[in-house]
């Protein structure tokens, strides 16, 4: 079994640049300590409880080169460069981060395991599809990058090497039988340990993981511990842990905070577009589309603001999903300023087409489906689709359905891709029924129970024909209807459908029939 472990460089500086890349470029560091909303931002502001003495994590290149390191404190940060944004964990944006690592891998690997740092995935059987072990990495790597995150990969016969080589290279291959040799070099800051285990190491001169491969496995057991014991096994490369498969989350959510208080569209649409892109990315590598939406705005009163947004058909265009969002936002503006956006993307399969070699060409489902959208976020959803007949006797009832190209009509027996041909029956006449929308109202004159004449407005004459009524009613549970049907001929010959609704008691003329 040969494994690779996948590693996100600087995991919690990670979190917060997939949404925010300008970060990369100023001077940021990550804290150990939960993030606040808006906190440590500005230079001038005092740094919120728990900043002060809390551990930098990660940081960038510039805070680098201003002199801020990694174990320093927020205060000590702060000294050495007054500009430095201090930044909190964010465990949304974590979740996030993490979900597009698997998201990413999984279109290469399905067999995958999560780890603190990154996630192991099965490598054995891809190499089916990989000439190489390198050619592997190269395709976690370009994954990784597809959804914002730079990786390090390594590959080994066990979890606990392909870990360390993750952290010594940014692609690592090690050789089954070839573990010590290339963990004897490395240094014991190399490998995650408890810092009392590190002292009593340091205390009896073992300073390179090739000294701790040669310490008797059971004395340094008894003698440092279990922790000791499971290092001397790992170093030896007699990790024997197996890759334990887990389910693909299917929950996509990305998160962003807001650097100052914002209550304008155009600012939310800005942040809500990346977002968006991230979203947009993660789905791909599912070869899924966003189905659907729902925002929520996270306001300065502390409330959450939560909303759903439809969309028509699944798509996976930015711009698209961000009029969706600007319709939702402008048709209701949030009450208060906003701090951060979380989106949560609903995902659904792209619509699916196969077409036939004799029908005529088709719109392609991918610019179909934009269409669709782009009308929806113009009319609104009510307004997009197409008629449908529902299952009920009231008449004229019509349903919109969601749009699908219909396909050719054929007759039975007849051989693939060849359009059907009914052929007329001679002699038979045919009416169809122009129907009003919405129906006229009419007045109507009887004699004796009898229509005798009609008035519509443009419609005005004597009844020369009466057929009818054909009665319908229903629907008692709800919006009830009793309706009288009856075909009417003029004395000019034109022909048209009365209809009485008795619940309102008035006559209305639905159609007229040519």
């Amino acid at each position: 079994m040969r494994l690779a472990f996948v590693r996100v460089n600087a995991l919690p500086l990670a979190a917060w640049t997939r949404t925010e890349p300008e970060l990369q470029h100023k001077a940021a560091a990550v804290l150990d300590v939960p993030h606040l909303r808006g906190a440590g931002r500005s230079r001038d502001e005092a740094l919120p409880t728990g900043y002060g003495m809390a551990r930098v994590l990660a940081l960038t290149g510039p805070a680098r080169g201003l002199g801020v390191r990694v174990g320093q404190t927020g205060h000590q940060a702060r000294a050495v460069a007054p500009d430095v944004q201090l930044l909190g964990v964010s465990d949304e944006a974590l979740r996030a981060a993490r979900a597009a690592l698997v998201d990413a891998v999984t279109s290469v690997g399905p067999k995958i395991e999560q780890a603190r740092e990154g996630l192991w995935v099965e490598v054995s059987s891809l190499l089916r599809l990989y000439p190489d072990e390198p050619a592997v990495i190269a395709a976690l790597g370009a994954a990784a990058r597809s959804v914002g995150l730079k990786v390090s990969v390594g590959v080994a016969s066990s979890k606990g090497v392909a870990a360390l080589a993750a952290r010594k290279s940014a692609s690592a291959v090690v050789e089954a039988g070839h573990e010590a040799a290339f963990l004897a070099p490395l240094s014991l800051d190399a490998v995650p340990m408890s810092d009392a285990l590190r002292q009593d190491l340091v205390r009896f001169g073992v300073k390179t993981l090739g000294e701790v491969a040669r310490l008797p496995l059971d004395a340094a057991g008894a003698r440092l511990g279990d922790e000791a014991a499971r290092l001397v096994r790992l170093v030896r490369g007699l990790d024997d842990r197996p890759l334990v498969p887990e389910p693909t989350p299917t929950r996509f959510e990305e998160v962003i905070d807001l650097e100052w208080e914002v209550s304008q569209v155009e600012p939310l649409l800005f942040a809500a577009q990346r977002l968006l892109g991230a979203l947009v990315g993660r789905l791909g590598c599912r070869a899924l589309a966003v189905g659907g939406m729902q925002l929520e705005l996270h306001l300065s009163t502390g409330i959450c603001d939560a909303r759903r947004i439809a969309v028509a058909a699944p798509t996976r265009e930015v711009a698209t999903l961000v009029k969706f969002v600007q319709g939702s936002l402008t048709a209701h503006p949030p009450v208060d300023a906003v701090t951060g956006l979380k989106l949560t993307a609903f995902p659904r399969a792209l619509r699916p087409a196969q077409l036939g070699l004799f029908d005529p060409p088709g719109p392609a489902p991918e610019r179909l489906a934009l269409t669709l959208t782009r009308l929806v976020a113009l009319v609104g959803a009510t307004r997009v689709g197409a008629p449908e007949v529902p299952d009920t006797h009231r008449p004229q009832a019509v349903a919109m359905a969601s749009f699908d190209p219909p396909r050719t009509p054929r007759r039975a027996g007849s051989a693939p891709g060849v359009a059907a041909e009914v052929p007329p029956d001679e002699g038979a006449a045919y009416l169809a029924l122009h129907v009003f929308r919405p129906p006229r109202e009419a007045s109507v004159r009887l004699d004796e129970g009898r229509i005798v004449a009609v008035d519509a407005g443009a419609v005005l004459g004597r009844v020369k024909t009466c057929g009818g009524p054909w009665r319908i009613d229903g629907a008692w549970w709800g919006e009830a209807f009793d309706h009288e049907g009856y075909d009417v001929e003029l004395d000019d010959g034109s022909l048209y459908l009365l209809a009485y609704d008795r619940r309102a008691g008035r006559w209305l003329l639905d159609g007229r029939y040519e």
